[in-house]
């Protein structure tokens, strides 16, 4: 969860970035998988 909490505070810059949402998504996807 802590890299979680330090990539949040990064989200308004990354909705403004579709290439930047494309690698929170997969920064997202591999957080999921690694946490089963």
């Amino acid at each position: 969860m802590e890299l979680f909490l330090s990539v949040e505070p990064h989200w308004g810059s990354v909705l403004k970035n579709p290439d930047r949402l494309q690698v929170a998504q997969k920064i997202l996807f591999n957080m999921v998988f690694w946490a089963t």
